[in-house]
């Protein structure tokens, strides 16, 4: 089967990484190509590092680049891509053109929406990672035939999200690995991930936790920014700025428990891996944030945007975390990232 990915950009977030994933573990059989419209990143070396090499390609060169090389499957994954790849993609022939949808897209406006329902049709099938984002395609598909929808969770390299020593973790990533509690958070520092609450979310946490120290690994537009907000703050040295973090299995070891803040979600990857490896979280109770607790995980839910209760809920995120080890094996075979791989390959018809 020879494969045709088209994606917005290789940045560093969770889209970006089920790609990588879905090539990782593709069938020996299958080839694959990623083209990208806007920007190289993280996920874009590592597809290199594992052989295959991005091409980066604009809207007047799609159309040709698919006539030529005929694949049998075109793989849409973000909003522009998924717009450009399904009407091109059916205008050039493509035998069967898939949209991943894997987030419920809390930033469009009208006309994205109505953009986003119109080119629907055009593509035979939308794999979807939680309920929440089935339900976003089906309101917007409403009576069209097509697309069918698969629902396929996030899947986790088992082998390498597994339990390390929590001290030699935190010396690991240069965190202080004395008598702390120590919470953490992987994002995109993007308001559309609440990084812009961060600093806020901070304050009502430390003040009223004076063991707690937090750490946030991640990059993004508001970076520079928050890092010198925070430098300015009197508990500033209690809150740690690590930048991109690439052993994210350490990161999760390191910590006590793993807090989100974000204000769209669909199913996401970093609550997911902190899951499997049994780190308690506490995060905002949207999208399909629920599935995660639905299906066993260690967390507990917040209003959106209430850092109060964020902060509140803390201790109880902790203890959730005891409760919960003695199931995290079952929790953890549920989510291994080869049966989702799996998963996707076999939802391919012809």
């Amino acid at each position: 089967m020879k494969i045709v990915h088209l994606i917005t950009s290789l940045e560093g977030g969770g889209t970006e990484n089920f790609l990588h994933q879905l090539i990782r573990y593709s069938p020996k059989n299958h080839s694959h190509e990623v083209l990208y419209l806007k920007k190289d990143g993280i996920i874009g070396d590592r597809l290199r590092q594992g052989g295959v090499s991005p091409k980066k390609i604009t809207a007047t060169q799609l159309y040709p680049v698919l006539r030529q090389k005929n694949p049998d499957v075109l793989h849409t994954l973000l909003f522009r891509a998924n717009q450009m790849g399904r009407v091109i993609g059916r205008v050039a022939g493509v035998k069967q053109i898939i949209s991943s949808q894997r987030s419920i897209d809390a930033w469009q406006k009208p006309w994205h929406i109505y953009l986003d329902s119109f080119t629907l049709p055009f593509c035979d099938q939308v794999v979807v990672n939680s309920s929440a984002a089935e339900a976003l395609v089906r309101q917007r598909i409403k009576n069209h035939s097509k697309p069918c929808i698969t629902k396929l969770l996030n899947g986790v390299d088992l082998e390498r999200f597994s339990s390390q020593d929590r001290q030699a973790a935190r010396q690991k990533l240069g965190l202080q690995a004395g008598n702390i509690v120590l919470g953490g958070s992987l994002m995109r520092l993007h308001a559309e991930k609440g990084a812009d609450t961060i600093l806020a979310f901070a304050q009502k946490s430390l003040l009223a936790n004076p063991a707690l120290h937090l750490v946030v690994g991640g990059i993004g537009p508001l970076e520079q920014q928050l890092r010198a907000q925070s430098a300015l703050e009197s508990w500033g040295n209690r809150l740690q700025w690590l930048g991109w973090v690439e052993d994210t299995p350490a990161f999760y070891a390191a910590l006590d428990f793993f807090w989100s803040l974000s204000r769209e979600e669909s199913f996401p990857q970093s609550l997911l891996e902190a899951s499997v490896m049994g780190i308690p979280w506490v995060a905002p109770d949207v999208g399909g944030v629920p599935d995660l607790i639905a299906a066993g995980a260690p967390g507990v839910l917040y209003p959106v945007e209430d850092l109060e209760a964020a902060a509140a809920r803390i201790p109880e995120a902790i203890t959730q975390g005891d409760l919960q080890h003695q199931k995290l094996e079952t929790f953890r075979q549920a989510f291994s990232v080869q049966e989702m791989a799996a998963r996707f390959y076999n939802a391919l018809t012809f």
